[in-house]
């Protein structure tokens, strides 16, 4: 299921993830999300995704709140993508375990 946004057609956001999945390594990746986003946002997603997998592999709030001086709140959402109906964060740290 995509989320749509009003601005903007599933074709559109379809459209981009074709793109994304024709890039072929992870320095083509890293180029082109430096193109379309700022390099804040890549590293708030890349921190999102840090948290997700402490989380993933057991580690406590506590634990993530002292090695990274990050809130409980903030931590909480990375914990509510590891919980989310859509679940491919999960099925990421899974894969990539395989």
């Amino acid at each position: 299921m995509v989320i749509i946004v009003p601005r903007i057609k599933e074709s559109q956001i379809l459209e981009l993830f074709e793109h994304v999945l024709n890039l072929e390594t992870k320095e083509e990746l890293y180029r082109f999300f430096q193109d379309l986003t700022t390099q804040k946002e890549i590293e708030d997603m890349a921190f999102r995704f840090y948290l997700a997998k402490q989380l993933y592999e057991g580690k406590t709030y506590q634990q993530i709140e002292d090695e990274t001086s990050t809130s409980a709140t903030t931590i909480a959402r990375a914990n509510k993508m590891l919980k989310s109906d859509i679940g491919m964060v999960k099925k990421a740290f899974e894969k990539n375990k395989q």
